[in-house]
C-alpha cells in the first residue's frame, strides 16, 4: 500500500508518528510523509527526539506542508489513502471547504475526487457546535473520522496502549491486520480475564 500521513498542528503528534511505525512493521507501506509548520512546533514539545528520528528514517518520502507541486497533490500519483493524524480542526476546515492552500488538504481533496480513502484522527475537545458540523460535513464527503478517544477494554497500562488503540482503528479501516491491541471480545469467556 502507498499510504500518504499527514501529521498537523494539534496536540497528539505521537499518534502520527506510531502511525508511521505500524504501517512498516504491519502492511511494509510505501509512506509519503507530510508535517505542517504547526505539528514541527508541537513536536518540539511533545514527543522524545529520539522517536521522531527513528520515524523519519522509516518514511520513504517527507514533503514541507507548502510544496504544492509534490507528485503526490495530483490524482495521477497512485496512492491508496490519506490519512490526517493528528488532525487539526483547520486541517478539517480547509478539507471541508475544498481550501487547497497546504499540501495536507490537497491530497485529502485529491484523495476524495479519486475515489481514495481518507481518514482523519481529530484531536480537539471538548468540541462545539460548528466544530461537529463540520465534522458531519466531512462524513457526508466519505471521509472517516476517528476521533482521538481510546478505548478501556483492552486494558491498557500506559499511554503508549492507548496510542495503538488509535492507531489500531486507523489501521482496521486501512484493511491492514495488526496486533496493536486485545479486540473487544463480549462477555461468553472468550478472552475475558474476569
Amino acid at each position: 500500500m502507498r499510504i500518504i500521513v499527514g501529521i498537523t498542528g494539534a496536540s497528539g503528534v505521537v499518534y502520527g508518528l506510531e502511525l508511521v511505525r505500524a504501517l512498516k512493521k504491519h502492511a511494509s507501506a510505501y509512506v509519503y510523509l507530510i508535517v505542517t509548520r504547526w505539528a514541527w512546533y508541537i513536536m518540539r514539545l511533545e514527543a522524545d527526539r529520539r522517536l521522531v528520528d527513528e520515524v523519519f528514517s522509516l518514511v520513504d518520502e517527507y514533503y514541507p506542508e507548502d510544496e504544492l507541486d509534490a507528485p503526490i497533490s495530483s490524482g495521477s500519483s497512485k496512492f491508496d489513502a490519506v490519512v490526517v493524524c493528528p488532525c487539526s480542526i483547520r486541517m478539517l476546515s480547509d478539507i471541508v471547504h475544498a481550501r487547497a492552500d497546504n499540501l495536507v488538504a490537497r491530497c485529502c481533496l485529491v484523495a476524495l475526487k479519486e475515489g481514495r480513502k481518507v481518514i482523519l484522527v481529530v484531536r480537539e475537545t471538548p468540541l462545539s457546535e460548528n466544530m461537529l458540523e463540520l465534522l458531519h460535513r466531512a462524513s457526508r464527503l466519505g471521509v472517516h473520522i476517528v476521533p482521538a478517544c481510546p478505548g478501556f477494554y483492552h486494558r491498557p497500562v500506559d499511554i503508549r496502549d492507548q496510542v495503538r488503540f488509535i492507531v489500531g482503528k486507523v489501521l482496521d479501516i486501512l484493511g491492514i491486520e495488526h496486533d496493536l491491541y486485545r479486540p473487544w471480545r463480549m462477555m461468553s469467556g472468550h478472552g475475558s480475564d474476569q
